[in-house]
């Protein structure tokens, strides 16, 4: 596998430098443009080839990370690299389908290129069309069918009774419900009725929207629902993380020794506490009441975290890493100052484009606040614009701002657990993730992602649409000679001068096709902005929490574990036999 991976690595690396010179070549006048479009097609896939690359590695690694170490499935493990792989793979194909179309549009005369006549745009946005559907379509299963059964499949876990079969009949009894779901959503889809344009949306890009068939339309309603649930997602964990996660290196932790220090000083007082009410009963034989014994068990809940996190302690500060982080500690500050820029780099681009959409949308939220040609400068979307022309460059940004978002939305799960509502379920720690908890934090970082693409349309409406197209309004035909009448690509311009992508089209079909996901998708811009902006404020003001304080999903997780369990896993696992799963071995 290895060798494998090494020779296409090295094969995309040589198809990669042979692309960039003939890029090169074309834009110099050295080499006919009847060879530009293999060129730019070739130079785009290979880019997407090489990320998917580094997806594979990064969910092989995230996996091996995260799950617990003596309680292993291989179904689970190969589930969660696969999904996670599909996840990245969704959104490293918008900066490819922004590359192609952009491609076509010669930036001096304002014109096509020669060679990209109608055919061949066509072909190359089939492509990027068929690649989009296609990991779409997979998600879908994932979320809907394989994830859910590999979930039940493994909790129905029996080591004297359980086969296979049994274990995959009752795995797929428990999976009936999420497929009837995925198919009343398809039909939903399917059974819409088609609306149509108006005064204000007769144009060729809307015409075209209502366009597509009956299995894109089923398609499209799935990937609307289910951006809709990554929104859920979005508002919670990921608001919460990106607020956060700054902070988190910014303020630090504190020594060992302080560490050690106030553990102490907490336990001696817990204890102290404890035998206070103890003693009101020990010299008389009055029943304990129900409030102390509630004052007892909750403080024998903090002891045990207390003594558990003295030993973690204790262990951390023997390590070469606790060593190694006091010495990196301004690198962690300008960490978190990079990351404090960029947070607010992407909120205020969200901000400054929600405030764009309603301002500026030619049919307002009849058709999901569709811009006809952005007029509030946008940061993001300007940067974009600018490191297009420079390709891959835009990509390696592109990347760089989805592994952010993922990250925050990580860190918001651990910080928060694996939670239904206010039920917390799992907790998602390092090398002690249960199969349960990683396969229900796979879906939550698949759900969390999908809104990217759309919220791609709405940091960078220009990028996101038309890319670095522009056309040109002489009566020529050409500008060359009038610079000044070349403008930037709208939904208005000429069709034959102005390629869409591909994604601005399936997101057109989505919120112009239904308003109801429009309108849910505009208003879900401001609860994350809200949220965000309550967690930033939350963060900032609150000190640090005393070292040994549990989190709130630790606490809770303290009610449904027993405190020896950790202890005793090794013990457990040592012949083969496997821990209790889930809350209290049930099904979720």
């Amino acid at each position: 596998l290895e060798r494998t991976e090494q020779f296409s690595m090295n094969l995309s690396m040589k198809v990669w430098s042979e692309s960039m010179i003939t890029y090169q070549r074309i834009h110099n006048g050295v080499e006919s443009t009847d060879m530009a479009h293999p060129s730019y097609e070739i130079i785009g896939w290979v880019a997407f080839a090489i990320f998917t690359a580094a997806s594979v590695f990064f969910s092989i690694i995230f996996t091996k990370l995260y799950e617990d170490h003596y309680e292993t499935e291989i179904l689970v493990t190969l589930t969660t690299i696969i999904s996670l792989t599909l996840c990245v793979c969704t959104v490293t194909i918008v900066p490819v389908d922004v590359y192609l179309v952009s491609s076509t549009s010669n930036w001096i005369s304002g014109t096509k290129f020669e060679w990209a006549t109608p055919a061949l745009i066509n072909h190359m946005l089939f492509g990027v069309k068929t690649a989009y559907y296609v990991v779409f379509a997979i998600i879908a299963v994932l979320c809907f069918i394989v994830l859910p059964f590999v979930y039940f499949y493994y909790e129905e876990w029996d080591e004297e009774e359980g086969t296979v079969m049994k274990r995959s009949m009752a795995a797929l009894k428990y999976t009936t419900l999420t497929i009837a779901i995925l198919l009343a959503l398809l039909m939903t889809g399917l059974l819409l009725k088609a609306r149509t344009t108006d005064e204000r949306t007769d144009m060729d890009w809307f015409r075209r929207l209502l366009t597509s068939s009956g299995a894109e339309k089923s398609l499209s309603f799935v990937i609307a629902a289910l951006i809709l649930f990554g929104m859920l997602i979005y508002i919670s964990y990921t608001a919460y993380g990106l607020s956060a996660l700054p902070f988190y290196f910014l303020k630090g932790t504190q020594s060992a020794e302080s560490q050690r220090g106030d553990i102490e000083s907490r336990l001696v007082e817990i204890r102290e506490r404890t035998r206070a009410i103890n003693g009101r009963y020990t010299s008389t034989n009055r029943t304990i009441t129900k409030r102390d014994k509630k004052m007892l068990e909750d403080l024998a809940r903090q002891e045990r975290s207390l003594t558990r996190r003295s030993r973690v302690v204790e262990v951390e500060s023997h390590t070469w890493w606790y060593k190694m982080g006091t010495m990196l500690r301004p690198f962690q500050i300008l960490i978190g100052l990079a990351m404090l820029c960029v947070t607010w780099l992407i909120v205020v681009s969200l901000f400054l484009g929600s405030i764009d959409k309603v301002a500026n949308s030619i049919c307002g939220s009849d058709c999901g606040f569709i811009l006809n040609n952005p007029q509030i400068y946008n940061p993001l979307s300007q940067i974009f614009l600018i490191t297009e022309r420079y390709f891959p460059i835009d990509y390696i940004v592109f990347i760089l701002i989805v592994a952010y978002f993922f990250i925050s939305t990580l860190y918001g799960i651990m910080r928060l657990g694996v939670r239904l509502l206010w039920v917390h379920l799992y907790q998602i720690k390092l090398g002690e993730t249960p199969p349960q908890g990683l396969l229900l934090t796979t879906v939550i970082l698949i759900l969390s992602v999908l809104p990217l693409t759309y919220y791609t349309s709405v940091v960078a409406p220009q990028y996101a649409t038309f890319g670095s197209q522009v056309y040109c309004t002489s009566s020529t035909g050409t500008c060359e000679a009038t610079p000044d009448l070349i403008h930037p690509c709208s939904i208005d311009a000429p069709a034959s001068l102005c390629t869409p992508t591909v994604l601005s089209n399936l997101l057109g079909q989505i919120t112009f096709g239904n308003r109801f996901f429009g309108m849910v998708f505009y208003l879900f811009q401001w609860a994350f902005i809200l949220i965000f902006l309550i967690g930033f404020a939350v963060s900032a003001i609150r000190s640090p929490p005393p070292p040994g304080t549990p989190t709130r999903a630790e606490e809770e997780e303290d009610d449904l574990v027993s405190p020896t369990d950790n202890e005793r896993r090794p013990l457990l696992t040592g012949n083969g036999a496997r821990v209790g799963s889930g809350i209290g071995g049930g099904n979720l």
